[in-house]
């Protein structure tokens, strides 16, 4: 009898920590793609700014909730288009350029 209900607790812990898990990867998936939506839009406005006369460059500013994510995107085909270095000394400020390939 007691092997039984030992059998049931772990049956349900199991499903709870499970259950727990899917629930923490799902927030994560909406939350990565919440983060690329907004960097969609985000890109096309560095587009226009940087396609004003004059400017170069242009700082930007990451809060530490989203670092993670934007060292990942960096390298996604939204900032392909873009030279994005970290500046020197800051961890959340970022210097973004045009790309320009030369021939």
């Amino acid at each position: 009898m007691n092997r039984i209900i030992d059998t049931i607790k772990n049956k349900n812990r199991v499903k709870v920590l499970r259950d727990r898990k899917n629930k923490e990867e799902v927030r994560s998936m909406r939350d990565w793609n919440l983060f690329k939506a907004r960097l969609g839009e985000e890109s096309k406005a560095l587009e226009l700014l940087l396609s004003v006369d004059g400017v170069e460059s242009i700082k930007i500013n990451i809060a530490d909730k989203y670092l993670m994510m934007f060292n990942t995107a960096i390298h996604s085909e939204e900032l392909v288009g873009y030279v994005i270095r970290q500046s020197e000394g800051k961890m959340n400020e970022f210097d973004v350029r045009k790309k320009y390939v030369e021939f």
